[in-house]
Protein backbone atom coordinates (compact mmCIF):
# COMPACT_ATOMS: atom_id res chain seq x y z
CA UNK A 1 0.00 0.00 0.00
CA UNK A 2 3.26 2.08 0.09
CA UNK A 3 2.99 3.17 -3.45
CA UNK A 4 -0.99 4.48 -3.09
CA UNK A 5 -1.66 7.82 -2.87
CA UNK A 6 -4.90 8.59 -0.92
CA UNK A 7 -7.95 10.60 -3.02
CA UNK A 8 -8.66 14.28 -1.89
CA UNK A 9 -12.11 15.69 -2.17
CA UNK A 10 -10.41 19.09 -2.83
CA UNK A 11 -8.30 21.38 -1.31
CA UNK A 12 -8.34 24.47 0.74
CA UNK A 13 -7.94 26.31 -2.24
CA UNK A 14 -10.90 24.74 -3.83
CA UNK A 15 -13.06 25.45 -1.03
CA UNK A 16 -12.21 29.03 -0.74
CA UNK A 17 -12.89 29.62 -4.62
CA UNK A 18 -16.66 27.70 -4.12
CA UNK A 19 -17.36 29.89 -1.47
CA UNK A 20 -16.04 33.17 -3.52
CA UNK A 21 -18.20 32.17 -5.91
CA UNK A 22 -21.13 31.76 -3.69
CA UNK A 23 -20.44 35.19 -2.56
CA UNK A 24 -19.65 36.92 -5.94
CA UNK A 25 -23.00 35.09 -6.95
CA UNK A 26 -25.16 36.72 -3.81
CA UNK A 27 -23.45 40.05 -4.85
CA UNK A 28 -24.47 40.03 -8.40
CA UNK A 29 -27.83 39.10 -7.30
CA UNK A 30 -28.40 41.59 -5.26
CA UNK A 31 -27.19 43.92 -8.06
CA UNK A 32 -29.46 42.82 -10.19
CA UNK A 33 -32.29 43.21 -7.76
CA UNK A 34 -31.64 47.03 -7.16
CA UNK A 35 -31.18 47.62 -10.91
CA UNK A 36 -34.64 46.41 -11.46
CA UNK A 37 -35.61 48.11 -8.42
CA UNK A 38 -34.22 51.12 -9.33
CA UNK A 39 -36.29 50.75 -12.83
CA UNK A 40 -39.32 50.77 -10.74
CA UNK A 41 -41.51 54.03 -9.67
CA UNK A 42 -40.27 52.97 -5.57
CA UNK A 43 -40.57 55.58 -3.62
CA UNK A 44 -38.37 58.21 -2.27
CA UNK A 45 -37.11 58.55 1.03
CA UNK A 46 -38.81 61.21 3.07
CA UNK A 47 -36.02 61.66 5.03
CA UNK A 48 -36.84 62.49 8.31
CA UNK A 49 -34.24 64.91 10.51
CA UNK A 50 -33.24 64.09 13.99
CA UNK A 51 -35.33 65.37 16.84
CA UNK A 52 -33.10 66.65 19.70
CA UNK A 53 -32.05 69.76 21.68
CA UNK A 54 -30.82 71.38 18.42
CA UNK A 55 -33.86 70.23 16.11
CA UNK A 56 -36.67 69.97 18.76
CA UNK A 57 -39.45 69.66 16.14
CA UNK A 58 -40.42 66.95 13.54
CA UNK A 59 -39.38 67.75 9.87
CA UNK A 60 -38.07 66.14 7.12
CA UNK A 61 -34.78 66.92 4.77
CA UNK A 62 -35.49 70.44 3.49
CA UNK A 63 -35.47 71.61 -0.30
CA UNK A 64 -35.66 68.25 -1.85
CA UNK A 65 -38.17 67.35 -4.68
CA UNK A 66 -39.51 63.51 -4.14
CA UNK A 67 -41.15 60.79 -6.74
CA UNK A 68 -43.76 59.12 -3.60
CA UNK A 69 -45.61 56.12 -4.03
CA UNK A 70 -47.49 53.95 -2.28
CA UNK A 71 -48.55 50.45 -2.57
CA UNK A 72 -47.03 47.28 -3.65
CA UNK A 73 -48.08 48.10 -7.21
CA UNK A 74 -47.20 51.28 -7.05
CA UNK A 75 -50.67 52.44 -7.21
CA UNK A 76 -50.45 55.87 -5.87
CA UNK A 77 -48.13 58.91 -6.89
CA UNK A 78 -47.46 61.81 -6.39
CA UNK A 79 -44.51 64.60 -6.70
CA UNK A 80 -43.56 66.17 -3.70
CA UNK A 81 -41.92 69.10 -2.70
CA UNK A 82 -40.14 70.04 0.89
CA UNK A 83 -39.58 73.87 1.56
CA UNK A 84 -36.47 75.25 3.23
CA UNK A 85 -38.37 74.52 6.68
CA UNK A 86 -38.51 70.46 6.05
CA UNK A 87 -42.35 70.99 5.73
CA UNK A 88 -44.06 69.73 2.23
CA UNK A 89 -44.98 72.57 1.46
CA UNK A 90 -44.37 74.61 -2.28
CA UNK A 91 -43.93 77.69 -0.39
CA UNK A 92 -41.12 78.68 2.00
CA UNK A 93 -42.38 80.30 5.62
CA UNK A 94 -40.57 83.78 6.11
CA UNK A 95 -41.11 85.68 9.35
CA UNK A 96 -41.73 89.37 7.29
CA UNK A 97 -44.17 89.12 3.99
CA UNK A 98 -46.08 91.94 4.55
CA UNK A 99 -49.47 89.43 4.72
CA UNK A 100 -51.01 87.68 7.71
CA UNK A 101 -50.26 84.28 8.50
CA UNK A 102 -52.14 81.09 8.41
CA UNK A 103 -51.02 77.68 9.49
CA UNK A 104 -52.68 74.56 8.70
CA UNK A 105 -51.49 72.03 11.06
CA UNK A 106 -52.09 68.42 11.49
CA UNK A 107 -50.86 64.85 10.97
CA UNK A 108 -50.45 63.07 7.49
CA UNK A 109 -53.27 64.51 6.40
CA UNK A 110 -51.44 67.57 6.43
CA UNK A 111 -48.12 66.08 5.30
CA UNK A 112 -50.71 64.45 2.18
CA UNK A 113 -48.12 62.66 0.46
CA UNK A 114 -50.71 60.97 -1.59
CA UNK A 115 -51.28 64.17 -3.31
CA UNK A 116 -49.56 67.08 -4.60
CA UNK A 117 -48.93 70.15 -2.90
CA UNK A 118 -50.91 72.31 -4.46
CA UNK A 119 -53.83 69.76 -4.03
CA UNK A 120 -53.36 69.49 -0.52
CA UNK A 121 -56.01 71.87 2.13
CA UNK A 122 -52.73 73.73 2.68
CA UNK A 123 -52.08 74.15 -1.20
CA UNK A 124 -55.54 74.83 -2.30
CA UNK A 125 -56.03 77.22 0.65
CA UNK A 126 -52.85 79.32 -0.43
CA UNK A 127 -54.36 79.96 -3.15
CA UNK A 128 -57.74 80.91 -2.54
CA UNK A 129 -56.61 83.25 0.31
CA UNK A 130 -53.56 84.54 -1.31
CA UNK A 131 -54.83 88.04 -1.47
CA UNK A 132 -54.85 88.08 2.45
CA UNK A 133 -52.62 85.66 4.00
CA UNK A 134 -49.99 83.26 3.58
CA UNK A 135 -51.04 79.78 4.39
CA UNK A 136 -47.75 77.64 5.71
CA UNK A 137 -48.78 73.89 6.38
CA UNK A 138 -46.94 72.21 9.02
CA UNK A 139 -47.69 68.42 9.62
CA UNK A 140 -46.28 64.95 9.73
CA UNK A 141 -47.23 61.43 9.39
CA UNK A 142 -47.99 59.88 13.16
CA UNK A 143 -48.56 63.17 14.76
CA UNK A 144 -51.22 63.50 17.53
CA UNK A 145 -52.77 66.30 19.32
CA UNK A 146 -49.77 66.67 21.69
CA UNK A 147 -47.35 67.27 18.85
CA UNK A 148 -49.89 69.70 17.32
CA UNK A 149 -49.47 71.54 20.21
CA UNK A 150 -45.54 71.74 19.68
CA UNK A 151 -46.07 72.49 16.30
CA UNK A 152 -48.56 75.64 17.25
CA UNK A 153 -45.77 76.50 19.85
CA UNK A 154 -43.00 76.56 16.90
CA UNK A 155 -45.31 78.50 14.67
CA UNK A 156 -46.31 80.95 17.17
CA UNK A 157 -42.11 81.90 17.76
CA UNK A 158 -41.64 81.73 14.12
CA UNK A 159 -43.72 83.32 12.03
CA UNK A 160 -46.79 84.60 14.55
CA UNK A 161 -49.59 83.40 12.33
CA UNK A 162 -52.78 85.43 12.97
CA UNK A 163 -55.07 82.21 12.36
CA UNK A 164 -54.20 78.71 13.56
CA UNK A 165 -55.96 75.77 11.46
CA UNK A 166 -55.78 72.21 12.67
CA UNK A 167 -56.46 68.91 11.13
CA UNK A 168 -57.83 66.27 13.64
CA UNK A 169 -58.68 62.84 13.17
CA UNK A 170 -59.53 59.57 15.15
CA UNK A 171 -56.46 58.79 16.29
CA UNK A 172 -55.29 61.70 17.69
CA UNK A 173 -56.63 61.45 20.90
CA UNK A 174 -55.20 58.40 22.46
CA UNK A 175 -51.83 58.59 20.52
CA UNK A 176 -51.45 61.90 22.31
CA UNK A 177 -50.40 59.87 25.80
CA UNK A 178 -47.21 58.20 26.26
CA UNK A 179 -49.23 55.38 27.50
CA UNK A 180 -50.45 54.60 24.48
CA UNK A 181 -48.08 55.72 22.00
CA UNK A 182 -43.91 56.12 22.12
CA UNK A 183 -42.83 56.66 18.86
CA UNK A 184 -39.35 58.71 18.41
CA UNK A 185 -39.79 62.28 17.13
CA UNK A 186 -42.70 63.38 18.93
CA UNK A 187 -44.05 65.18 21.59
CA UNK A 188 -46.62 63.12 24.21
CA UNK A 189 -48.12 63.77 27.37
CA UNK A 190 -46.70 61.46 30.27
CA UNK A 191 -49.48 60.65 32.90
CA UNK A 192 -49.10 63.96 34.88
CA UNK A 193 -50.48 65.83 31.70
CA UNK A 194 -46.44 67.39 30.85
CA UNK A 195 -45.39 67.44 27.82
CA UNK A 196 -42.21 65.44 26.65
CA UNK A 197 -40.23 65.00 23.99
CA UNK A 198 -39.11 61.61 22.58
CA UNK A 199 -36.21 62.41 20.32
CA UNK A 200 -34.90 60.61 17.03
CA UNK A 201 -31.84 59.37 15.69
CA UNK A 202 -31.92 57.95 12.05
CA UNK A 203 -28.67 56.24 12.87
CA UNK A 204 -25.86 55.07 10.31
CA UNK A 205 -27.51 51.83 8.79
CA UNK A 206 -30.95 53.45 8.40
CA UNK A 207 -29.30 56.83 6.55
CA UNK A 208 -27.48 54.54 3.85
CA UNK A 209 -30.73 52.02 3.23
CA UNK A 210 -32.33 55.49 2.62
CA UNK A 211 -30.58 54.92 -0.70
CA UNK A 212 -31.34 51.49 -1.78
CA UNK A 213 -34.83 50.87 -3.96
CA UNK A 214 -35.09 47.72 -2.77
CA UNK A 215 -35.06 48.62 0.79
CA UNK A 216 -36.95 51.40 0.35
CA UNK A 217 -39.20 49.05 -1.58
CA UNK A 218 -39.88 46.80 1.36
CA UNK A 219 -40.00 49.46 4.12
CA UNK A 220 -42.02 51.86 2.20
CA UNK A 221 -44.27 51.20 -0.64
CA UNK A 222 -45.29 47.25 1.31
CA UNK A 223 -46.04 49.41 4.35
CA UNK A 224 -49.38 48.46 5.25
CA UNK A 225 -51.49 50.98 5.18
CA UNK A 226 -55.17 50.75 6.11
CA UNK A 227 -58.29 51.86 4.12
CA UNK A 228 -62.06 52.26 4.19
CA UNK A 229 -63.31 48.85 3.76
CA UNK A 230 -60.11 46.81 3.56
CA UNK A 231 -57.50 44.98 4.68
CA UNK A 232 -57.41 46.57 8.23
CA UNK A 233 -60.95 46.41 8.86
CA UNK A 234 -60.42 42.98 7.44
CA UNK A 235 -64.22 44.08 5.81
CA UNK A 236 -66.13 44.01 9.11
CA UNK A 237 -67.07 47.11 11.45
CA UNK A 238 -63.73 46.50 13.88
CA UNK A 239 -62.00 49.53 12.74
CA UNK A 240 -63.76 52.93 12.25
CA UNK A 241 -61.51 55.63 10.78
CA UNK A 242 -58.45 53.58 11.49
CA UNK A 243 -58.98 52.94 15.39
CA UNK A 244 -60.79 50.33 16.80
CA UNK A 245 -64.72 50.86 17.21
CA UNK A 246 -64.62 49.95 20.68
CA UNK A 247 -62.32 50.65 23.07
CA UNK A 248 -62.30 49.93 27.10
CA UNK A 249 -63.48 53.26 29.06
CA UNK A 250 -60.29 53.59 30.92
CA UNK A 251 -58.94 54.41 27.21
CA UNK A 252 -61.82 56.88 27.00
CA UNK A 253 -60.79 58.74 30.41
CA UNK A 254 -57.64 59.46 29.76
CA UNK A 255 -58.58 60.81 25.64
CA UNK A 256 -60.91 63.02 27.34
CA UNK A 257 -58.51 64.74 29.66
CA UNK A 258 -56.01 64.59 26.79
CA UNK A 259 -58.50 66.69 25.06
CA UNK A 260 -58.99 68.60 27.91
CA UNK A 261 -55.13 69.38 28.23
CA UNK A 262 -54.76 70.22 25.17
CA UNK A 263 -57.60 72.83 24.84
CA UNK A 264 -55.96 74.40 27.72
CA UNK A 265 -52.31 74.27 27.00
CA UNK A 266 -53.33 75.24 23.33
CA UNK A 267 -55.13 78.36 24.70
CA UNK A 268 -51.74 79.72 26.46
CA UNK A 269 -49.85 79.42 22.97
CA UNK A 270 -52.34 81.03 20.33
CA UNK A 271 -53.96 84.03 22.88
CA UNK A 272 -57.05 85.58 21.45
CA UNK A 273 -55.76 84.38 17.88
CA UNK A 274 -59.17 82.51 16.19
CA UNK A 275 -58.39 78.56 15.86
CA UNK A 276 -60.41 76.37 13.76
CA UNK A 277 -60.41 72.57 14.08
CA UNK A 278 -61.86 70.17 10.98
CA UNK A 279 -62.40 67.20 12.10
CA UNK A 280 -62.71 64.83 9.71
CA UNK A 281 -65.65 62.68 8.98
CA UNK A 282 -66.72 59.00 9.91
CA UNK A 283 -66.45 57.78 6.32
CA UNK A 284 -67.33 54.23 6.86
CA UNK A 285 -70.74 55.32 8.09
CA UNK A 286 -71.63 57.99 5.26
CA UNK A 287 -70.78 55.20 2.55
CA UNK A 288 -73.43 53.03 4.35
CA UNK A 289 -76.02 55.58 4.03
CA UNK A 290 -76.39 56.10 7.79
CA UNK A 291 -77.85 52.75 8.20
CA UNK A 292 -75.45 51.52 11.17
CA UNK A 293 -76.94 51.80 14.50
CA UNK A 294 -73.11 51.34 16.07
CA UNK A 295 -72.09 54.55 14.95
CA UNK A 296 -72.63 56.90 17.91
CA UNK A 297 -71.64 53.86 20.02
CA UNK A 298 -67.77 53.89 18.22
CA UNK A 299 -64.65 55.76 19.71
CA UNK A 300 -64.45 57.72 17.17
CA UNK A 301 -67.80 59.22 17.13
CA UNK A 302 -67.37 59.32 20.89
CA UNK A 303 -64.25 61.53 20.96
CA UNK A 304 -64.89 63.51 18.13
CA UNK A 305 -68.05 64.69 19.34
CA UNK A 306 -66.17 65.20 22.79
CA UNK A 307 -63.70 67.38 20.89
CA UNK A 308 -66.30 69.54 19.00
CA UNK A 309 -67.84 70.21 22.31
CA UNK A 310 -64.83 71.16 24.39
CA UNK A 311 -63.26 73.29 21.39
CA UNK A 312 -66.26 75.77 21.25
CA UNK A 313 -66.36 75.35 25.03
CA UNK A 314 -63.11 77.14 24.53
CA UNK A 315 -64.24 79.61 21.95
CA UNK A 316 -62.57 77.93 19.46
CA UNK A 317 -64.15 76.59 16.45
CA UNK A 318 -64.96 73.36 15.20
CA UNK A 319 -65.57 72.59 11.45
CA UNK A 320 -67.40 68.95 11.49
CA UNK A 321 -66.63 67.19 8.51
CA UNK A 322 -69.02 64.83 8.89
CA UNK A 323 -72.42 66.47 7.40
CA UNK A 324 -70.32 68.04 4.21
CA UNK A 325 -68.70 64.77 3.31
CA UNK A 326 -72.21 63.10 3.65
CA UNK A 327 -74.03 65.68 1.74
CA UNK A 328 -71.24 65.68 -0.43
CA UNK A 329 -71.57 61.69 -1.13
CA UNK A 330 -75.22 61.93 -1.45
CA UNK A 331 -75.19 64.10 -4.49
CA UNK A 332 -71.91 62.90 -6.19
CA UNK A 333 -71.24 59.65 -5.07
CA UNK A 334 -67.51 60.09 -4.78
CA UNK A 335 -65.58 58.67 -2.19
CA UNK A 336 -63.14 61.13 -0.26
CA UNK A 337 -59.91 58.48 0.13
CA UNK A 338 -58.29 56.53 -2.46
CA UNK A 339 -59.58 52.56 -3.31
CA UNK A 340 -56.21 51.14 -1.20
CA UNK A 341 -55.81 53.89 1.41
CA UNK A 342 -57.55 55.60 3.49
CA UNK A 343 -56.16 59.44 3.78
CA UNK A 344 -58.18 62.02 1.41
CA UNK A 345 -57.64 62.36 -2.00
CA UNK A 346 -57.84 65.39 -3.80
CA UNK A 347 -61.65 65.95 -3.36
CA UNK A 348 -61.64 65.16 0.41
CA UNK A 349 -58.65 67.88 0.15
CA UNK A 350 -60.59 70.54 -1.94
CA UNK A 351 -63.87 69.72 0.34
CA UNK A 352 -61.76 70.74 3.78
CA UNK A 353 -60.65 73.67 2.19
CA UNK A 354 -63.84 75.14 1.14
CA UNK A 355 -65.06 73.99 4.25
CA UNK A 356 -62.11 76.06 5.86
CA UNK A 357 -62.95 79.80 3.50
CA UNK A 358 -66.65 79.02 4.24
CA UNK A 359 -65.62 79.55 8.82
CA UNK A 360 -63.54 82.31 7.86
CA UNK A 361 -65.95 84.16 6.11
CA UNK A 362 -68.30 83.71 8.06
CA UNK A 363 -66.71 84.90 11.01
CA UNK A 364 -65.18 87.85 9.38
CA UNK A 365 -61.67 87.11 8.85
CA UNK A 366 -61.70 87.45 4.75
CA UNK A 367 -61.20 90.74 3.54
CA UNK A 368 -63.14 91.92 0.55
CA UNK A 369 -61.81 90.11 -2.69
Amino acid sequence: MRGLTPFVFGGKNDMKKNILAVLLGCLLAVILVEVIFQALPVSDATSTMDVNDANPYMRFAPNRSLDISIGKFFEIRSRKKTNSWGFFDDKDFRRGTGKEKLVVIGDSYVEALQVKNAEAIHGRLSVALDSQYDVYGIGSSGSPLSQYLAYAKFARAEFDPSVFVFVVVANDYDESLLRYKQSPGYHYYDDNFQLERVDYRAGLLKTLLRFSATARYFAINLRPYSFIGGARQGGSSAFVANVPATVDEVRVSWSKRAVDRFMSDLKVIVGDRPVFFVVDGLREYIYRDGSDLQEKKSYAYVMNQYFIQQSEASRFFAIDLHPIFRDDYLRNGEKFEFETNAHWNARGHELAAQAVRLALSQRGLLGAR
